[in-house]
């Protein structure tokens, strides 16, 4: 009976570890398009640099291991710094590269609106073109003279 059962945890545990690895939810290939290659500085799917296909094995192993994405990814930061991330982090200074962007389209477009105001208010706000005015009786006459005079 010792035997059963000893030999049913050994195969239990012989199962287990496959199973885990099998859990992996996320792919390899959106992590390589959020990592660059250190070595050519593209990203990492783009790249044939031998580092790049060393860190894509690195990437293989981990996924087959059963490794989250984001513990790949601190793994590969904790081998070659921050730079190896596409994006920077968003966290400390690196925030300014998050934010700096949005305010300035936000100024811009404030700034937009403002002129855009301006203008219009500045051609009287009126629906468009007012109609010229009609011309008065004397006017009528200067020109009725005028035609006569040319005419003989």
């Amino acid at each position: 009976m010792r035997l059963a059962l000893v030999l049913a945890c050994l195969l239990g545990a012989a199962m287990a570890t496959p199973a885990l690895a099998a859990e992996a939810t996320w792919s390899e290939a959106d992590l390589e398009s959020q990592l660059m290659c250190p070595v050519c500085h593209t990203l990492l799917n783009n790249s044939q640099s031998a580092e790049a296909n060393r860190i894509r094995t690195v990437i293989d192993d981990k996924h087959r291991q059963g490794w989250s994405e984001a513990r790949t990814r601190d793994y590969l930061v904790a081998q070659f710094g921050e730079e190896v991330l596409a994006a920077p982090p968003k966290h400390g200074f690196y925030l300014l590269a998050w934010l700096v962007p949005a305010a300035v389209l936000l100024v811009g477009a404030a700034l937009a609106l403002l002129l855009a105001q301006a203008w219009a208010g500045g051609r009287g706000g009126g629906d468009g073109p007012s109609p010229p005015a009609a011309p008065d009786a004397e006017m009528d006459a200067r020109i009725d003279a005028e035609l006569a005079r040319e005419e003989a």
